[in-house]
């Protein structure tokens, strides 16, 4: 929790995996600690991934969308992804007004190679 606003502890989303190269579409919802969503109507968001350790070198950061007045999702375009293998960092970021920055969330992502056809 921070700034009384809940979401699942950082380092708490979940673990999953995906193959390079192919698009994603993920969606973060944010509450304050009661339980009431919280508004994100004059917020913006942007999705960051660097890999595991390097969190001062992201490999992508791309704009998320509000919706639902407490969402945000993010599409993963493939062409972001197509040439990373490894583990990653991932963190949704809310960017208020001002231009402030809060990430209340992070979990780790496995990027698997894609399999190459042999034609």
């Amino acid at each position: 929790m921070k700034n009384n606003i809940f979401c699942i502890e950082v380092n708490q989303l979940s673990e999953f995996s995906m193959i390079s190269g192919t698009q994603e579409t993920l969606e973060f919802y944010f509450y304050y600690e009661d339980g009431t969503p919280l508004d994100l109507t004059s917020s913006t968001a942007r999705w960051r991934l660097c890999y595991l350790g390097q969190q001062d070198y992201p490999v992508v950061d791309i704009e998320a969308e509000i919706f639902d007045g407490n969402g945000i999702v993010v599409q993963i375009p493939s062409e972001q992804t197509q040439n990373l293998q490894g583990k990653f960092i991932q963190q949704p970021v809310l960017v208020d007004y001002s231009g402030k920055e809060y990430i209340y969330q992070q979990g780790i992502i496995t990027i698997i190679p894609k399999i190459q056809s042999i034609n």
